[in-house]
């Protein structure tokens, strides 16, 4: 005679063996846990982590991409008002309001004060001027252009998951 093995829904019963229901929802219970915990937590910490190592790169790259933006719009204002002397501006504002800026942006290191910049008359380069980070033309810029430190395994894996959503 062969024997077998009767699972939870054995209808030779009346009832379901509702403690092999139990035990079979528990670890599946514990199983979805531990993979929200394998996909989803601890990914999501070395993205966290980088976040503080990183952040002064980025507020120096940022600044540096607004004083860009900054010197374009001035460099246009120059070329379509034919500026005959040297304007010193306190603050972007005018250009904003010129429609030659679209946002008065600020360095994130320094939210208190704004970007002075220099207007010459002639061809001659446009200053800006950074409260924290100085001045556009001295600053280093070398080694920002070369992008971001390669992504580990988990940050890629959490990026990926969060970018499909």
């Amino acid at each position: 005679m062969i024997d077998v093995v009767k699972g939870p829904f054995d209808k030779s019963k009346r009832g379901y063996d509702m403690d092999l229901l139990m035990k079979i929802i528990r670890r599946t219970a514990a199983l979805a846990v531990i993979l929200v915990v394998l996909f989803f937590i601890i990914p999501s910490k070395p993205v966290s982590m980088q976040d503080y190592e990183y952040a002064g790169v980025t507020a120096r790259k940022q600044c540096i991409s607004f004083m860009k933006e900054i010197e374009g719009s001035a460099e246009l204002y120059r070329l379509e008002n034919s500026v005959t002397s040297e304007i010193k501006m306190e603050s972007p504002r005018l250009l904003n309001e010129m429609k030659y800026l679209k946002l008065v942006t600020r360095c994130s290191m320094n939210k208190d004060k704004d970007y002075t910049l220099t207007v010459p008359a002639g061809s001659s380069t446009i200053e800006v001027e950074c409260p924290t980070h100085g001045k556009l033309s001295e600053v280093d810029t070398t080694g920002l252009e070369k992008g971001i430190r390669k992504r580990s395994f988990f940050e890629k894996l959490f990026l990926d998951k969060v970018s499909s959503r």
